[in-house]
């Protein structure tokens, strides 16, 4: 299993954040809900699920009431 250092020394530059980072500005923006997306095409369901249970350990250790989830293909959110 690939960690999140040793992949973003491949994917440095391709303009996006560690999810660590994200679920940390999640935390301190206050966000009610947040999806992760855009994920890596490489990445397995185990992967995604992985990165979903880090993001919620995160939330939790900094005791945000933050809505964390993975975002699937074809999901509808309702914004209302």
């Amino acid at each position: 299993m690939i960690t999140q250092t040793e992949e973003y020394k491949h994917t440095k530059g391709w303009g996006h954040s560690t999810f660590v980072d994200a679920a940390l500005l999640a935390v301190h923006s206050g966000v009610k809900h947040y999806g992760i997306f855009h994920h890596d095409p490489d990445h397995s369901d185990g992967d995604i699920e992985r990165i979903e249970a880090v993001s919620r350990e995160i939330i939790d250790r900094k005791h945000s009431k933050t809505n964390c989830f993975a975002v699937y293909e074809e999901q509808e959110i309702n914004l209302s």
